[in-house]
């Protein structure tokens, strides 16, 4: 009657669509400054409006703002499955406490899959001040799990120790790293007590080893050159 379970899974999905709009593209810039007067581009392009930076305000035209510029767009879509299965309560032992020894042990699997796709114009590195062309990104992860964890209440209703107790977790870890044939694995655990000697005053101290798994940016980002232009 002290020990009881619990089992779920999960499945998130979330879709993002970034639309990027009112940066100048370098190339249209570069085609609209090269003319000699204010209809043709010397480039021939029957579509280019010459532009004019140097005049008072209101020189650049919506014609001129609306050939230098162009929208763009960036999805990403990111994934996560999880399952999880615990069994907690309290154990027969019982110390010099009211209470018995609590554990909790458990499993649990993850898996995480993620695409950042930009289109063609945003990866061109063509918009100007953007900060150079995202690269597109395509990657997962799965992570295997199992941990354990302990209460054990040690004194309690005593003379300077209404309450004396120690507490424990280690959580082990696989991580496969999908499409890259890497795997490894890490252990965290976690050691804490608590003292009151009386009701109104209690003293805790806890020292824990913990770990951050990087994420699928930051493991499958491929090496980019980052060029920058700004225009005034």
């Amino acid at each position: 009657d002290t020990i009881g379970f619990d089992v779920f899974g999960s499945r998130g999905i979330t879709d993002l669509h970034q639309q990027i709009s009112g940066y100048a593209l370098l190339s249209r810039v570069r085609d609209a400054l090269m003319a000699t007067n204010t209809e043709t581009c010397l480039s021939g392009n029957a579509d280019c409006v010459p532009l004019n930076v140097f005049g008072l305000e209101g020189t650049i035209t919506p014609e001129m703002a609306d050939y230098i510029t162009d929208a763009s767009s960036i999805a990403t879509d990111v994934k996560l499955s999880q399952a999880r299965g615990t069994i907690n309560g309290d154990t027969p032992l019982q110390l010099w406490a009211k209470s018995p020894v609590s554990f909790a042990v458990g499993t649990e699997y993850r898996k995480y899959t993620s695409h950042i796709v930009p289109d063609s114009l945003a990866q061109s590195g063509d918009l100007g001040g953007f900060g150079g062309a995202p690269p597109a990104v395509t990657g997962g992860l799965d992570v295997y799990e199992g941990f354990a964890e302990v209460i054990a209440p040690i004194v309690s209703d005593r003379p300077f120790f209404d309450e004396l107790q120690l507490e424990a977790g280690i959580r082990r870890s696989h991580y496969t790293i999908a499409a890259a044939d890497n795997k490894f694995n890490t252990t965290t655990w976690k050691i804490a007590g608590s003292w009151a000697p009386v009701r109104d005053l209690k003293f805790r101290g806890a020292y824990n080893r913990a770990v951050r798994a990087p994420n699928i940016s930051e493991l499958f980002t491929p090496i980019t050159t980052v060029m920058s232009s700004s225009f005034a």
